[in-house]
C-alpha cells in the first residue's frame, strides 16, 4: 500500500525536538526513542548556527525553543523537565556534553561534544542563556511576543485564516502513534489577537545582578551598523550588467573596481576592453574610454585619483594619467623606477605606492598634484606582492603590504612638507607579523586600518583584530579572533559608522565594530552561487558598490535610484 499522504511531518510541539535539544542531559530519552542508539552524528544537535540555518531555510523544520534556553533557575522550568532531573540545575549545562558521551563524528570529520555558541558567549553556556533570556526580556521582543502566541497557541493556529488543511481518513491508531512520536499543533488558549506587552522601565532596575549581571538591571546604548542605518532610510538595490555575460574574465578584477567622490571606475580586459566611470548613486554612465590601445591594452593596475582622472602604467612601467572628459594622456613621472610590470597601484591625495617584483615605491605630489616625485624604496628586495591598504593618519602615511611568504608589513612614513623629491628614508619604520591570521587561514584576503587596529580577514573566514604597535618588530598575537564560519572574500572599513563589513562566499554581509563585536548579519545579499569579486564604499554617496563574476556590479544603500539607468555596457 502507498504510504499516507500528509501535510506536515512535524509540529511546533514535539516530543523529539525536545529530545533533541536535550540530548546531553537525558540521553535515555533519544535512546529509548532510537532504539537502543543516538541518532546519526550530522543530524544531532551540534550547532546554535547549525540549527538556526535549518530551521530558518528547511521548510521540514519547524523546532522552537525550549524552556531551558531562557531559564536561569530550575523554578522557571517545567516539573516535567529533563534538564532538573538530577535535583540540580545550572543555566547552560544541557549544551555541554558534561557526561562525556560518545557522540559519534559528522562528515566533516569534527567530533560531536559540546554545542557550538555564537561568538558573542565567549564559549560560556551561562553567558549564553543569560543573554538568550535578556533579549526575550527586551522591549524589541515586547512589541513582537504577542504575534508569536497568536501563531502557536492563538487566533492564527486553528481558523479559517490561518489555512490549516486535515486529513479525515486517517486511522486513528495511525494518529495516536503520530502525535506521540511528532507532537501536534497546540491547544488554542486564546481566541482574539494577544494584547501587547506593556512593562514598566522601572522595573528592570530591581533584577538581581548576581543572575543578570548588567544585561537588563543597567540600558547600554546599541551601535548603529551601516547596514542597519541604509534600512532604517529606506534601502534599495540597483543592478547594472556593465558587461557582457559572455565575455570571459570580464571582471578579473582584484583591484580594477574603485569608488572616489561618487565615481565608479570599473574595466576589464577583452577583444573589446574599455574602461567605464559611473555615478555610483544612480548608475548612469559618465564616460567610457574603448579602443584606446595605451590605456586598454594594459593589465590591471588602475588607481582613480578624482571623478575625471585615474592612473594606469604603460609598457615601461612607467606612470601615466588619464583624462576621460578630453581623452588625453600625460607622463606623472620620467623617472623609470620599476623594472618589472608594475602589480599594483594605490593612493590618497598625499601620497601614492606602486609595487613590482623589483620593489615597493612611495610618491609624492609635486607640481601641484601634476607629477610624482620619488619619496622613497620600500621594498628594494622585492618581495612585497600586494599593497593592502594606504592610509594617511597624523601627519604620517600608512602602508600595509603583503609579502610572497605571507607576511602583513605596515610602514609608517612622515609626510614630506617641502617638494624636494625624496628623503633618506631615515624615519622609516617597519612592523612586521608572520602568520597574520593566527590560525585556519592560508591567504589574507582582505586588511583595513584604523586608528588603533589592524584588521585582517582569511580565506577560512576568520577576523584578526591586532593593536597597532611600532615600537616592537616581533611576531604578536591578535588581541581578537571571530569566525564567521565561511570562507570570507572581502573586507571593507572607512564606514562613517566606524565599522566593517565581511563578504562571506555564501552570499552575506557580516558588520562589526574594532572590538569584534557583530553587530548585524545579512544574508543572501547574493546568490550564494555567485562568486564575488570585489566590493568597495564610496563615502561621497554613502552606498556600497559590489562586483560579482556573472559581470553585475550592484549598489547597495541607496535610497532613490534611478532605475531608469543604462543597462548593458
Amino acid at each position: 500500500m502507498p504510504e499516507p499522504r500528509f501535510l506536515w511531518g512535524t509540529h511546533f510541539s514535539s516530543a523529539a525536538a525536545v529530545i533533541y535539544y536535550l540530548v546531553r542531559a537525558v540521553p535515555g530519552a533519544m535512546l529509548k526513542l532510537q532504539g537502543g542508539r543516538f541518532d546519526e552524528s550530522d543530524r544531532l544537535f551540534n550547532s546554535l548556527l547549525g540549527t538556526w540555518m535549518s530551521v530558518t531555510t528547511s521548510t521540514s523544520d519547524v523546532k522552537e525553543l525550549i524552556p531551558e534556553f531562557f531559564a536561569l533557575t530550575d523554578s522557571e522550568l517545567p516539573v516535567e523537565s529533563g534538564a532538573r532531573a538530577n535535583g540540580w540545575y545550572h543555566p547552560g549545562d544541557f549544551l555541554c556534553n558534561l557526561q562525556n558521551l560518545d557522540f559519534g563524528t559528522r562528515q566533516d570529520g569534527g567530533r560531536v561534544d559540546n554545542v557550538g555558541l555564537p561568538p558573542w558567549a565567549h564559549n560560556s553556556a551561562e553567558q549564553f542563556i543569560k543573554m538568550n533570556r535578556a533579549a526575550l526580556e527586551s522591549e524589541h521582543v515586547s512589541q513582537r511576543l504577542h504575534e508569536w502566541i497568536d501563531l502557536i497557541f492563538g487566533c492564527r493556529s486553528k481558523s479559517v485564516t490561518a489555512h490549516t488543511l486535515y486529513f479525515t481518513d486517517v486511522k486513528e491508531n495511525q494518529t495516536y502513534d503520530s502525535l506521540i512520536q511528532f507532537g501536534k499543533t497546540p491547544k488554542r488558549l486564546f481566541n482574539k489577537p494577544h494584547s501587547r506587552r506593556s512593562a514598566d522601565a522601572a522595573a528592570l532596575s530591581v533584577v538581581s545582578t548576581s543572575l543578570w549581571g548588567n544585561h537588563l538591571d543597567r540600558k547600554k546604548p546599541k551601535a548603529r551598523g551601516f547596514l542597519k542605518c541604509i534600512a532604517e532610510s529606506g534601502e534599495s538595490k540597483k543592478k547594472l550588467s556593465l558587461y557582457r555575460s559572455s565575455e570571459q574574465g570580464k571582471l578579473g578584477l582584484k583591484c580594477n573596481l574603485q569608488c572616489k567622490d561618487g565615481v565608479l571606475l570599473s574595466s576589464y580586459r577583452g577583444k573589446d576592453s574599455a574602461i567605464a566611470l559611473y555615478d555610483s548613486r544612480s548608475f548612469k554612465r559618465i564616460r567610457a574610454t574603448k579602443s584606446y590601445h595605451s590605456v586598454c591594452e594594459i593589465a590591471p593596475p588602475i588607481a582613480l585619483l578624482s571623478s575625471s582622472s585615474f592612473v594606469f602604467t604603460d609598457e615601461s612601467s612607467r606612470l601615466m594619467a588619464f583624462d576621460v572628459y578630453s581623452g588625453s594622456e600625460r607622463l606623472l613621472s620620467s623617472d623609470y623606477s620599476h623594472s618589472s610590470p608594475i602589480t599594483a597601484l594605490c593612493c590618497t591625495r598625499s601620497a601614492f605606492v606602486s609595487t613590482s617584483a623589483d620593489s615597493t615605491n612611495l610618491w609624492s605630489w609635486g607640481n601641484g598634484g601634476k607629477n610624482l616625485l620619488l619619496r622613497c624604496q620600500l621594498d628594494p628586495e622585492g618581495v612585497v606582492r600586494h599593497i593592502a591598504c594606504v592610509q594617511l593618519r597624523d601627519q604620517n602615511v600608512l602602508i600595509a603590504t603583503e609579502s610572497n611568504q605571507e607576511n602583513l608589513m605596515l610602514w609608517k612614513i612622515p609626510l614630506l612638507d617641502a617638494e624636494d623629491g625624496s628623503d633618506t628614508g631615515e624615519d622609516v619604520y617597519e612592523a612586521c607579523w608572520r602568520g597574520a591570521v593566527a590560525s585556519g587561514g592560508s591567504q589574507t584576503n582582505g586588511l583595513c586600518l584604523t586608528e588603533e587596529k589592524i584588521i585582517v580577514i582569511s580565506d577560512s573566514g576568520q577576523v584578526a583584530i591586532y593593536k597597532l604597535d611600532f615600537t616592537s618588530r616581533r611576531p604578536v598575537d591578535p588581541t581578537k579572533l571571530v569566525q564567521l564560519g565561511r570562507s570570507a572574500t572581502c573586507l571593507v572599513g572607512g564606514l562613517p559608522t566606524g565599522t566593517f563589513l565581511v563578504a562571506t562566499d555564501d552570499g552575506s554581509l557580516t558588520e562589526f565594530d574594532e572590538e569584534g563585536r557583530v553587530l548585524e548579519l545579512r544574508r543572501q545579499v547574493w546568490k550564494y552561487n555567485e562568486s564575488l569579486t570585489n566590493m568597495c564604499y564610496d563615502a561621497e554617496q554613502n552606498v556600497l558598490v559590489y562586483a560579482l563574476a556573472n559581470g553585475v556590479v550592484s549598489v547597495l544603500g541607496a535610497a532613490n535610484v534611478d532605475e531608469t539607468g543604462p543597462g548593458n555596457g
